[in-house]
């Protein structure tokens, strides 16, 4: 039995539905009913639990060989939660944890980032048998300034257009994820996956462009205004604020980190570069050819 923490998220879906492909028994742990439907729906075990709860989890974890740990995006205790995960696997008796962190943990100066870097020293001391798992930036990060592509040809974001930075198909991850909790020959490993090198949103923007058949122009857009977008309403404002220093960090230096080679090697195959899954975005979202 593995067991997925945060299964009803957008990492966790394509995990659990990835899971199942392999014949996998999977369990989903999650927060209230309305996910465990969502998780059960996919044909996955539901637990219904708090995370920052040891007995919670141990009692999740019954029976689980190995677990998939998520923390829900921007917490400000990541480390308090992650060592809390920690301690009920080993009083579960998990034979191997795979932690989701992020591509580089090692920022100070991103809180959320630092956070996911003492999560794996935790896990280093545990005893544990484990695996990190470090994925760059969503290519489905796309999806919610899509509208505007399309309509007006301009893309903001709050970070430099020039700066590049690497990207990850959700797709591919959550197929990467399920072959290291399925086969043997991962424990001790900390792997970087990425799909798609660092580029410039100018370039990213190019591809898009050939892609839609209409001109899209990459600009900065102020962070405040930004944060005002109907995709950021009813977020709290100290998650905004966390996420506010990496669009920072990205502003001042990009993220020049990640290659294809460790993801071509678990895949078995190349991953999806931006250009094959934007064309597939585009696709599923019938984005007119030649509009305007």
């Amino acid at each position: 039995m593995i067991l997925v923490i945060g299964a009803n998220g957008i990492t966790g879906r394509s995990i659990v539905q990835h899971l199942n492909a392999r014949g996998a028994a999977v369990r989903g742990f999650v927060s209230n009913a309305r996910s465990a439907e969502s998780v059960s729906a996919l044909g996955a075990q539901a637990a219904i639990g708090d995370i920052r709860d040891e007995a919670s989890l141990t009692d999740a974890m019954r029976g689980v060989e190995r677990v998939y740990h998520i923390c829900p995006r921007m917490q400000s205790d990541e480390h308090a939660i992650g060592c809390t995960v920690i301690a009920a696997a080993k009083r579960a008796g998990v034979d191997h944890v795979v932690f989701h962190s992020a591509t580089p943990p090692h920022l100070e100066d991103v809180p959320f980032h630092w956070e996911k870097m003492k999560v794996e020293v935790a896990l280093l001391e545990s005893g544990l048998d484990f695996t990190v798992l470090r994925p760059t930036n969503y290519m489905q990060n796309l999806q919610w300034t899509w509208k505007r592509i399309v309509d007006e040809g301009v893309w903001e974001l709050p970070y430099a257009p020039e700066r590049v930075l690497s990207w990850i198909d959700i797709d591919d991850l959550g197929e990467a994820a399920a072959i290291v909790l399925t086969d043997d020959g991962h424990k001790g490993a900390t792997y970087e996956v990425c799909g798609q090198p660092p580029i410039s949103r100018t370039a990213a923007a190019t591809i898009i462009a050939e892609t839609i058949g209409r001109p899209v122009r990459a600009t900065k857009i102020a962070i405040d205004d930004y944060f005002a977008m109907p995709y950021w309403q009813g977020r709290k404002p100290e998650d905004l604020a966390r996420l506010a220093t990496m669009f920072d960090h990205y502003d001042r230096v990009g993220c020049n980190i990640g290659n294809v080679n460790v993801l071509t090697m678990l895949l078995g195959r190349p991953p999806t570069d931006y250009r094959r899954f934007v064309a597939r975005f585009a696709a599923e979202r019938q984005a007119p050819a030649g509009a305007g």
